[in-house]
């Protein structure tokens, strides 16, 4: 019970410093806000990678700090760290469908609910 709190915990910090930051910068023009919070998050999941790999830090505070607090952070550190794992063991084709195949199927899913969501609603 006491992992669940930790987790939960962890993930209510980072969607809440997801919220402020995002806050802070003005997305009218472009999405500067989202980009500093992905990219924030993908160098925090690169050096927590390195802290486990290393032993400086166990690796049970993989589940709060990299799938807990960085995937409330930011969803795009998990994705880049499957590429980066996917690049890392040579599997380049792999790698490389992994990343058009994400980003191109998101942004179709998601505009194909917007225009279905739009016909209906």
């Amino acid at each position: 019970m006491m992992q669940v709190l930790v987790f939960s915990m962890a993930a209510v910090l980072g969607s809440g410093l997801r919220f402020a930051l995002m806050g802070l910068l003005d997305g009218r023009h472009f999405p500067w806000g989202t980009m500093l919070v992905n990219v924030a998050g993908s160098l925090l999941m690169g050096l927590c990678l390195v802290l486990i790999e290393k032993e400086i830090v166990s690796p049970e505070l993989r589940l709060s700090v990299m799938t807990a607090f960085l995937g409330a952070f930011t969803t795009f550190s998990a994705f880049s760290l499957d590429a980066f794992r996917l690049f890392e063991n040579g599997a380049w084709l792999t790698a490389i469908t992994y990343i058009f195949c994400s980003v191109s199927l998101c942004i179709l899913a998601l505009g194909l609910t917007v225009w279905a969501a739009r016909a209906v609603l």
